[in-house]
């Protein structure tokens, strides 16, 4: 089991509002999302010119 404590959040906002933004920023922040998985998909944005 998990040390830290579980937490549910709800995000809502209109449409085009970072919702999603806000939520993969905060999960990177917080170390949910490891650093080598953000470079992997930058590169492949990159690749595709977003």
């Amino acid at each position: 089991m998990a040390d830290k404590p579980h937490m549910n959040l709800a995000v809502i906002g209109h449409v085009d509002h970072g919702k999603s933004t806000f939520v993969g920023r905060l999960m990177f922040e917080t170390g949910a999302v490891p650093a080598h998985l953000i470079e992997k998909y930058k590169a492949e944005a990159k690749e595709k010119g977003k």
